[in-house]
């Protein structure tokens, strides 16, 4: 069961709720990608917009390294602004399922890579 919009923005753990996503979607590694991620996105003092635009910055660069197709429209999707309700729905459908497809990133040790 999906959150009521009014719940998803109530949601201050935004790095939880996409490995969420990601393993709802069947990720092989939903939290790999938490490794190339700003630890800011995790301080409860940092302002939801500030997190959003970190996990942007994180899925922008993961999405950038991938040499196998365009990704340009999947990173449109990194939207850095408006209810935060959106922007899940945007990943949830947008971003996630190609990140689950491309097995996104690839971690080796503590560094994230892409192939």
């Amino acid at each position: 069961m999906k959150p009521t919009a009014l719940h998803v923005e109530e949601i201050e753990d935004l790095p939880k709720a996409i490995t969420e996503i990601l393993a709802r979607l069947g990720h092989k590694n939903p939290s790999a990608w938490q490794v190339a991620l700003h630890p800011d996105a995790y301080r409860p003092d940092i302002i939801t917009d500030v997190k959003r635009f970190l996990i942007n910055r994180c899925f922008r660069l993961i999405l950038g390294e991938v040499t196998t197709e365009n990704t340009m429209d999947t990173r449109f999707c990194l939207v850095d602004q408006g209810p935060i309700s959106e922007w899940l729905k945007l990943f949830e459908e947008g971003i996630a399922p190609t990140i689950v497809r491309l097995d996104l990133p690839v971690v080796i040790g503590r560094i994230a890579h892409v192939v």
